[in-house]
């Protein structure tokens, strides 16, 4: 079983290897270490040859330590990078690449994108810089990630003649924007889309009437919630999944999720259980900076000073909800807040919250979807 990537020859594992919150320089042990490239090189070992990282990944910590576990097996790796918005003009992005190669320990990206659209940077720049690192050897291939479809058509128009041949994006059980517009788009036109949280950061294995059936659906075929879940968005011909996994049963059992197929009928009844259903809140009754246990804006003034340095910034997206690009509907949880002030919680999404906050203002109306299992 395998996809093809783009309208090219070349063919990739239907699940590929992410390599996302490997930690920072900062943070980083030799045992940690070992044990990443340890887990990615099992990986490898099981057909799961297509490797994803980013120059965003722990401020290129993940790119070493990725670097380090294809050394003597780079002929054997589909390997693909990003790089940070800053670096989206033709200067830029001609050193990240630079450097992304050394700390990779390789001459060559098998596959090089751009991590997020910077509307402050021609798009036309930007991809002259990609066909010119397509020319002298450095990138094989170009893709985009985070790219609305009317993000993408630009790229694709200012790449041509060289193509571009995938969007990264997120999507999932709970996060299906992309089946309106984009996916077909892509299976029409041969873009292949990689789908990063694919199992949602772990939230489709957890409780909830849906994930019921979902749990049914694992006993019937006696496979486990994730593989089924995995199955089912591979099912897709245009879809490479993007897990990340640091322990080697969970690797193993992403891997085996591909040694069998799904009814078409369990398709279906996944397709209609889990349908997204999209609604506009106004911002004002959304509580976002709720959840102290990680780093969050409570407040437009926190966001756009951005101490956290999030990329892109909220005030840089928000330049591309002004344009009209909104990436996806947010996940909102039934507010918790008692004090009457709240309809929603914030689940995830910050960065796009705050860029519409600065872009639309409080009262304008976003789209958002309830999250429930």
């Amino acid at each position: 079983m395998h996809r093809v990537l783009g309208n090219t020859p070349v063919k990739l594992p239907p699940i590929a290897q992410g390599t996302t919150r490997m930690g920072n320089y900062a943070h980083a042990t030799p045992e940690k270490d070992r044990q990443r490239i340890d887990a990615l090189r099992f990986g490898i070992d099981l057909g799961l040859t297509f490797l994803d990282t980013a120059q965003l990944y722990g401020g290129g910590h993940s790119e070493e330590v990725v670097g380090r576990a294809i050394k003597g097996l780079r002929d054997k790796v589909f390997l693909a990078s990003k790089f940070n918005p800053e670096y989206n003009s033709y200067q830029k992005l001609v050193k990240a690449v630079d450097n992304s190669l050394g700390r990779l320990q390789t001459d060559y990206l098998d596959l090089y994108q751009v991590h997020f659209p910077n509307p402050s940077v021609g798009i036309e720049e930007t991809m002259g810089a990609m066909e010119d690192l397509v020319a002298a050897g450095k990138i094989r291939h170009i893709g985009v990630s985070n790219f609305t479809l009317a993000e993408l058509k630009s790229a694709r128009a200012a790449s041509n003649p060289i193509e571009v041949v995938s969007n990264q994006v997120e999507y999932n059980l709970f996060q299906r924007y992309i089946e309106q517009d984009l996916l077909p788009y892509c299976q029409q036109e041969g873009v292949t889309i990689l789908a990063y949280s694919p199992l949602d950061q772990g939230f489709s294995m957890g409780k909830g009437p849906r994930l019921r059936s979902l749990r049914s659906l694992a006993e019937k075929y006696g496979k486990t919630k994730s593989q089924i879940t995995l199955r089912w968005l591979v099912s897709r011909p245009s879809v490479v999944a993007i897990v990340k996994a640091a322990r080697r049963e969970h690797i193993l059992e992403n891997a085996q999720s591909l040694e069998f197929d799904l009814l078409d009928e369990d398709i279906e009844r996944i397709d209609q259980t889990f349908t997204q259903l999209v609604f506009h809140a106004s911002p004002s009754r959304i509580r976002a900076g709720w959840d102290t246990a990680r780093p969050v804006y409570g407040t437009v003034e926190e966001a756009l000073e951005n101490r956290l340095d999030l990329i892109p910034s909220p005030e840089s997206f928000a330049q591309n909800v002004a344009n009209g690009n909104f990436l996806k509907p947010l996940p909102l949880v039934p507010t918790k807040d008692t004090s009457g002030a709240y309809d929603y919680d914030l689940v995830d999404g910050q960065v796009f919250f705050w860029a519409w906050v600065i872009a639309k203002g409080l009262d304008e109306p976003m789209p958002v979807f309830e999250k429930r299992g």
